[in-house]
């Protein structure tokens, strides 16, 4: 009975915290208007679809090990990770794992950066494609693709969420991260996979379940 209910306060905690996130995002948020309408026009194509399940059913026909996997960090702390890697308008950010895209949506509109964005479920970069044509917006590219096989060459500055990847991956991706640029890491500092590697700055932001450890990378 009592992992049930220590569960259940897991749940509990989470959706409040969900809800006083989505209330600070409307606040802080919804004034800037072309963030408002990426926003509402990603809540109209997720109204009945959760995210979170299309990335499991992926992987599931995939056959990953791990399917368990999908998640997106709260967007006031993405804006405190921003303002401690000094992300800025002339910054090409590419984020690796965007899942269906809010993220990538919340930096191109509200810190006016230039985003790429990729990930390989292509359910996501469609209907991400989608609002970039349908609210005509520049300076924002969705790819579908591995992580793997993308050119980094442009970016000033690598946003990887990727707390599921598997050991092998990141020291291969560790290994084609172009040098002297921001490379954002959450839960894990790449030194610890890839000699080379140092840490410029770490800090950490909330999330529902409590903290997470973000690390500024540099090659």
């Amino acid at each position: 009975m009592r992992s049930i209910f220590n569960l259940f306060m897991v749940y509990l905690r989470s959706k409040i915290y969900f809800f006083q996130e989505e209330k600070r995002v409307l606040q802080l948020f919804y004034s800037c208007d072309l963030f408002q309408k990426c926003d509402l026009a990603l809540k109209k194509v997720y109204r009945f679809r959760n995210p979170f399940t299309i990335s499991k059913n992926f992987l599931k026909k995939k056959q990953e090990k791990e399917i368990d996997i999908y998640g997106e960090i709260p967007l006031t702390s993405l804006l405190l990770i921003a303002k401690e890697c000094e992300i800025a308008p002339n910054d090409h950010v590419f984020e690796l794992g965007c899942g269906r895209g809010r993220a990538a949506f919340f930096l191109r509109s509200v810190l006016l950066c230039s985003v790429t964005a990729v990930d390989f479920i292509p359910f996501f970069i469609s209907n991400a494609k989608k609002i970039v044509e349908m609210l005509n917006i520049e300076c924002l590219t969705f790819i579908c693709n591995d992580i793997q096989q993308v050119a980094l060459n442009q970016a000033t500055c690598i946003y990887l969420y990727g707390t599921c990847l598997s050991p092998s991956v990141i020291k291969q991706l560790c290994a084609s991260l172009p040098s002297k640029i921001k490379i954002i890491t959450l839960s894990y500092a790449l030194r610890d996979y890839y000699q080379g590697f140092k840490i410029i700055k770490q800090f950490s932001v909330p999330v529902p379940w409590g903290k997470i450890e973000v690390f500024l990378n540099q090659k």
